[in-house]
């Protein structure tokens, strides 16, 4: 059994894999992109985000993990 844990942040999405005895096993870090669409404006890329997290997805079914959590921005 693993526990898998996405973290949503502001500018990177991860995953860390956990064993039984919840030593860190594995870490897969993506920077997502900000855009600056116009002066004093900064947003998040969307479609990055979602690419992020649909591939951390697949590394966890991958990797055999049988449980996987998210964190999503502004829950910390």
């Amino acid at each position: 059994m693993s526990l898998g844990v996405i973290d949503v942040g502001t500018t990177n999405v991860k995953l860390i894999i956990y064993d039984e005895e919840l030593n860190q096993r594995y870490l897969e870090t993506i920077n997502v992109p900000m855009l600056f669409p116009s002066s004093y404006y900064v947003e998040q890329d969307a479609n990055a985000l979602r690419s992020a997290f649909n591939r951390l997805i697949s590394t966890a079914k991958e990797k055999g993990v049988k449980y996987l959590a998210s964190q999503p921005i502004g829950h910390q």
